[in-house]
């Protein structure tokens, strides 16, 4: 495929988002009532959707009418980059600008009236939990400011990494992962479109993996199944040759030694370590929602905690 899926699929209107509707409903509901606020906060898991919905917020707080809200024609796609350009939208790799003087840098352009042709001076900041402490405590004042015509909108997986007061002066929302509803339509619009055979198949493998569970995983893997035919490495990150269920169930039971074996000697790319966290991360997450307050819950969620506090290695 000339294009990677889960960019040339990419919605561009909220009605063509799949499985966020109460998210989306939401956010209509304060828009309808007048109550705009000036910061928003998009966390979920890797591939959620989080940055696209910012981007589609983003664009519709541009327009001059707020009547249909989030919805463009079908002829229009305004998150591609070329038509964002023709906003004052701004965004921002937190990964890459995260320090004192970038913050203070950006919250200087903030304090300008927008371009002609825009409501609003906007940032979308992607991958916002990269955002040092002492810089968070920047973006403190111009967030609480409702007097200029900036909005802020962060998109993290790691809310909890963010400064508490930050958080509540955003409108929060979490971007839920996908059930079997959502995969099955999620597979019938991207891969019949694309002439992509055995969606059955892969559909069925999906579900018992318990671990895609997001659009930008699911297409990931879609796009390799469709590209070799393989289950067996279309759910695998990119340049890892072990098995992550295996290494997942290991984790929960504490088998540190069959973890290592999965690893391998551990070099890794940071992209492949983290399309592996991103996975293992998802089924340790379904896992705990399906034990409960039970030991093996009280496993998985030591587990998880372990895997956070271990997640800077290939972050820094």
């Amino acid at each position: 495929m000339e294009t990677v899926l889960a960019v040339s699929k990419r919605p561009c209107s909220f009605d063509k988002v799949i499985g966020q509707d109460t998210l989306i409903r939401s956010i209509r509901s304060r828009i309808e009532k007048g109550r705009m606020p000036k910061a928003w906060l998009f966390s979920g898991p890797s591939g959620g959707g989080k940055t696209t919905l910012a981007r589609i917020l983003a664009v519709s707080l541009q327009q001059e009418d707020y009547s249909d809200f989030g919805n463009f024609p079908p002829s229009d796609n305004p998150i591609e980059s070329s038509s964002m350009s023709s906003y004052d939208i701004h965004e921002i790799n937190a990964a890459q600008h995260n320090k004192i003087d970038d913050i203070a840098e950006i919250i200087e352009i903030s304090q300008y009236a927008p371009n002609a042709g825009s409501r609003y001076k906007i940032f979308i900041w992607d991958e916002a939990h990269r955002i040092t402490t002492q810089a968070q405590q920047l973006l403190l004042k111009p967030t609480e400011d409702a007097t200029n015509r900036a909005v802020w909108i962060f998109c993290t997986t790691e809310p909890g990494k963010l400064n508490l007061t930050l958080k509540r002066r955003c409108a929060r929302y979490e971007v839920s992962e996908l059930d079997a509803r959502g995969i099955r339509v999620l597979l019938m619009r991207v891969g019949k479109a694309a002439g992509i055979e055995r969606l059955a198949e892969f559909y069925e493998a999906v579900k018992k993996s318990s671990i895609l569970k997001t659009p930008g995983m699911i297409l990931h893997a879609l796009e390799k199944f469709a590209s070799d035919g393989d289950l067996g490495t279309a759910f695998q990150p990119e340049g890892f040759q072990g098995d992550v269920f295996h290494m997942v169930q290991s984790m929960t039971r504490g088998n540190w030694k069959d973890v290592s074996k999965e690893l391998g000697d551990g070099k890794m790319t940071a992209e492949t370590a983290r399309g592996l966290r991103a996975l293992a991360s998802g089924y340790l997450r379904t896992m705990l929602l399906k034990a409960g307050a039970t030991n093996k819950g009280v496993a998985i969620s030591r587990t998880i905690d372990e895997f956070a506090d271990n997640a800077r290695t290939y972050d820094d």
